[in-house]
């Protein structure tokens, strides 16, 4: 999965952009800058969608 915003994962996962940077942080997941963006100004950072992916996962899976 690529890189994606918080704000793109927001719609993915259909979770508060709050509850997916707790997941950021509690899993310990590490951005960067977004490429798109280089050399322009602005801050926005993108997370390897795939270790979001498994933070979703983590937390909605369903035991029986």
């Amino acid at each position: 999965m690529p890189l994606i915003t918080v704000a793109d994962a927001v719609q993915l996962f259909r979770k508060p952009a709050g509850t997916i940077r707790r997941w950021i942080a509690e899993d310990g997941i590490t951005g960067q800058r977004d490429p798109r963006l280089a050399g322009l100004r602005g801050r926005r950072m993108v997370y390897p969608g795939d270790r979001l992916q498994d933070a979703y996962d983590k937390r909605s899976s369903v035991t029986h």
